[in-house]
């Protein structure tokens, strides 16, 4: 039985804050660990914070896939399931699923891959066809998945972008290194993974983005308009 009188205030909320990130997954259950530990520990410990990591599309089925893993990993059962990778492969894979971690405005699972014995990321919007089997697994659960000596392995590279004005908020948003040029449009940079992400990450800017560096992306870039141009003409 959980006694409060051995928490600190600081422990306090470090649970109800950790607890309000996992419930904004699935707000639509009512009755939660959250709002009976938010009870136990008194209302005002909880009324300071409200997240929400959910996709805006109301089609999202992230959740969906976060409620399955999370039972998997409880439970210690394998998943099997599509993954697109960011060399347009989609494979069938099966992984004994550890922990589920939020970075970089995504959820990622952190397991064990079979088919490519080491122990990989996924993110959870890649992931199709998802199926909990009855398999075990005994393996021991990290205690920390995002540290230098266990990164994402995937190739990034840098890429400029030259971003008119009326991108400022997205700027601000999702660029860490950037500057305003006396022209008034914005050079920006970013680590990016190597993949047909780019160009949809590149497209999604419209007309107000143009890509400086590296050139075979920006030569990438110019083939796959002109192609789309072939459906207008």
């Amino acid at each position: 039985m959980l006694n409060k009188t051995v928490l600190t205030d600081q422990e306090k909320a470090d649970i109800l804050a950790s607890l309000y990130a996992v419930n904004s997954v699935k707000p639509e259950e009512k009755d939660t660990a959250l709002q009976k530990l938010s009870s136990f520990f008194g209302k005002g410990n909880a009324d300071w914070i409200e997240i929400d990591f959910s996709s805006w599309s109301h089609e999202d089925k992230e959740n969906e896939t976060f409620d399955s893993l999370k039972q998997a990993i409880l439970n210690r059962k394998t998943a099997e399931f599509l993954y697109a990778s960011g060399k347009r492969e989609e494979t069938l894979r099966k992984v004994y699923p550890l922990k589920l971690g939020f970075k970089a405005q995504s959820w990622y699972l952190y397991g064990y891959c079979v088919e490519r014995k080491d122990y990989r990321f996924f993110k959870l919007r890649r992931i199709k066809e998802l199926n909990i089997l009855e398999e075990g697994f005994n393996l021991a659960t990290p205690a920390k998945i995002f540290s230098e000596d266990n990164i994402f392995k995937e190739d990034y590279f840098n890429l400029k972008l030259k971003l008119s004005s009326k991108m400022a908020y997205r700027v601000y948003d999702e660029f860490s290194k950037f500057q305003l040029s006396e022209e008034g449009y914005y050079i920006a940079e970013t680590m990016f993974p190597k993949g047909q992400w780019v160009f949809s990450y590149v497209a999604s800017f419209g007309d107000e983005c143009e890509v400086l560096e590296p050139e075979e992306v920006r030569n990438e870039v110019r083939k796959k308009l002109q192609n789309m141009l072939k459906f207008y003409l």
